[in-house]
């Protein structure tokens, strides 16, 4: 799952295709990214976890303080709203990463509980609770995109320059996970011209370009690789406003929307709506359930986290069995040491 969805939990980073697991994490750990990029913490939008944000330490009981709201009834709000909002938002992603709401609920439920009781978090019960409300108002397409994340849901953590798995560990709110590996370090985000491997290492709402950070040039106008296109935006080339070769920043299309297939397609959201160009129109990807049919033209998907292995779906791996990098495990859990289940903060030190 990659960063946006994920993050989203608090804000899970939620449209990468599989990489929007993220959103559900998005609250308690950050919002979604459905970029290509990898690298950074594990407290995006796109999978349903809390997001980061500015606030004390939630500490490791889950208990109110002063009356407030329990970090284990906010995380139980969290998740609801996070797959109310996804199912809203993109039914095709709910039913590829989850199948349907009541199975979203369950499985963030221990991810949320990791996130806001993992060390040094800075997390509280009534601080999730205001993620929870700034999330629920966001657009469909910031919810998937959106960068920054909503102030309530960036809370900064007590770890200083130490090892961490999610941003709200991290005294500069951002723990930077470099890819493959399972642990991160909490550093700096990035300002204009700082270097980055990914999006996710940028202040603000500035982008990974070329690997520095830069500041996005906004829809309609010309794009290239040194003037990129904010988050979730596309570049699509030959179609500059001056006609020049340069590109044009445009927001991909859902199911319906027009498109130009001599362009590769980009202008189709494929990760977070499941459109693909096909005839000048986006159309819809099909989730294909366990033992159908999967991938080829027109595509499929797998329902339920399930992957598609010789052109079939199989289901995902569970939680507490071996996992070998094949099949993936059940969103958003991830193979930890040979096992699937939910990460666990406690082993980055």
């Amino acid at each position: 799952m990659n960063r946006s969805l994920l993050g989203l939990l608090a804000f899970a980073s939620a449209a990468a295709t599989s990489g929007l697991v993220a959103l559900a994490g998005a609250c308690a750990s950050g919002s979604p990214d459905t970029s290509s990029d990898d690298g950074g913490g594990d407290d995006s939008s796109s999978d349903g976890a809390p997001g980061e944000g500015g606030g004390s330490s939630g500490g490791e009981g889950g208990h109110p303080e002063g009356g407030g709201t329990s970090l284990a009834q906010a995380c139980i709000d969290n998740d609801q709203e996070y797959c109310n909002k996804l199912s809203t938002c993109s039914p095709f992603l709910l039913q590829e990463q989850y199948g349907d709401i009541p199975t979203c609920i369950k499985n963030l439920q221990p991810y949320c509980n990791a996130i806001v009781t993992a060390k040094g978090n800075g997390w509280t019960g009534d601080g999730l609770e205001a993620c929870v409300a700034a999330r629920d108002k966001l657009s469909c397409t910031d919810f998937f995109y959106g960068k920054p994340q909503p102030a309530a849901c960036r809370p900064t953590g007590t770890i200083t320059n130490g090892a961490c798995l999610y941003d709200s560990q991290c005294g500069t709110g951002y723990c930077r996970i470099a890819a493959g590996s399972q642990c991160g370090n909490c550093v700096q985000l990035g300002n204009t011209g700082a270097a980055c491997a990914t999006t996710n290492d940028c202040d603000g709402n500035l982008v990974c370009a070329s690997s520095a950070c830069a500041a996005p040039v906004p829809l309609g106008a010309a794009c290239s690789a040194s003037s990129p296109c904010q988050s979730g935006a596309v570049c699509l080339q030959g179609q500059a406003p001056d006609g020049g070769a340069a590109g044009k920043c445009i927001q991909p299309g859902g199911v319906g929307a027009n498109c130009d297939a001599d362009g590769g397609g980009t202008d189709c959201d494929q990760g977070a709506l499941g459109a693909y160009c096909s005839g000048g129109m986006c159309s819809a990807i099909t989730v294909a359930m366990s033992a159908s049919l999967c991938g080829g033209s027109p595509p499929s998907v797998c329902y339920a986290s399930g992957a598609c292995q010789g052109g079939f779906c199989v289901p995902p791996i569970a939680d507490g069995q071996p996992c070998d990098g094949g099949q993936g495990c059940t969103i958003p859990s991830t193979c930890n040491a040979g096992t699937c289940g939910t990460p666990n903060a406690s082993l980055c030190h």
